[in-house]
């Protein structure tokens, strides 16, 4: 029986997507840099590239978070905007992000009754913010960030210190739930947990979690 719920926060119970898309914006337009699909495609490629070497453990969260914009403004030819003033300003509007993925709050107020931690490799600041602003944050008993820990998912230290800090003995009280892949999915498994993929966009994968979920709601007919 699960007693501990591991949640990941991006677009697993906050709107990550909604997020970056307006502080993306907002950042650009600051900046002159125009906003449309076609620039905005090209920063998630190379976002998403340095993340996932994040991920591996190639590249440091502070070089990453420049590293991406570097590349970004290097291919549009973009050369008197300053990549670290850019992603500061960036990360200040991604602050004003907390809407919620559908059905969250309903899912977090009817599961009370277990121990509730947030599992992030989001930047601290942005992150503590984002979840302050958003009414779902009374339901979590514990945030663990990779900044402050000092390890990101799906690294093993990671998941030692969470399972260090809560105290817990019995692997099999564990449900990880999370939308990536790689560093939720792939991470528990490896660590010997369960796992929900909360999957909306029904994507196919050699991956086996314990469990797969379209909706929020679905974890309820699991939990309850």
């Amino acid at each position: 029986m699960y007693k501990y719920l591991l949640f990941d926060l991006d677009n697993t119970l906050l709107d990550f997507t909604k997020a970056e898309a307006r502080a993306l914006k907002s950042t650009f337009e600051k900046f002159d840099i125009p906003y449309n699909e076609a620039n905005v495609s090209l920063f998630r490629k190379y976002n998403l590239k340095y993340w996932s070497l994040f991920e591996e453990g190639k590249i440091s969260k502070e070089r990453l978070l420049v590293k991406r914009f570097e590349d970004f403004f290097a291919s549009i030819d973009i050369d008197k905007v300053n990549p670290d003033e850019f992603n500061t300003y960036y990360l200040d509007q991604l602050t004003n992000g907390s809407e919620e993925i559908d059905d969250a709050n309903y899912l977090l107020e009817n599961l009370k009754n277990y121990d509730i931690s947030i599992i992030t490799n989001g930047v601290s600041l942005t992150q503590r913010k984002r979840i302050s602003r958003s009414r779902l944050n009374k339901y979590f008993n514990h945030l663990y960030i990779s900044d402050e820990i000092g390890y990101q998912k799906p690294k093993v230290e990671f998941f030692d210190y969470v399972f260090k800090d809560l105290n817990i003995k019995d692997k099999k009280e564990v449900l990880l739930i999370g939308d990536s892949l790689t560093s939720d999915i792939s991470g528990g498994i490896q660590y010997g947990i369960d796992t929900v993929w909360f999957n909306p966009k029904k994507i196919d994968s050699l991956v086996k979690p314990t469990y797969v979920i379209n909706n929020l709601k679905e974890l309820l007919n699991i939990l309850l």
